[in-house]
């Protein structure tokens, strides 16, 4: 009879409060882990910006340069920047989630 209702349970989609409690943990955990993916993404980010600011604020390097490396620079911090802010914003979502 314990099968049959183990069974008829799966069968059912009935859920334990140990299912739910394991989910719960599972999802703190997967929340956890994007969050510090997330972080990691914004460190490297950020570097990139510090890496391209210092190219651009070099006044030597830009005399020296072709135009076309001075606005790959340009542009992989406009890309950065823009990175920072998403991940920024995923960041705040994420830290207010309950959990």
């Amino acid at each position: 009879v314990a099968n049959a209702h183990a069974s008829l349970a799966e069968h059912s989609g009935a859920t334990t409060l140990a299912d739910i409690y394991l989910s719960q943990e599972a999802d703190a955990e997967s929340m956890k882990a994007e969050l510090v993916r997330l972080q990691k993404a914004l460190e490297q980010a950020q570097s990139e910006i510090q890496r391209t600011e210092k190219n651009l604020a070099n006044a030597e390097f830009l005399s020296r340069a072709p135009e076309h490396v001075v606005e790959k620079i340009r542009q992989r911090n406009a890309k950065a920047q823009a990175e920072i802010q998403s991940l920024t914003q995923a960041i705040s979502k994420l830290e207010k989630e309950p959990g």
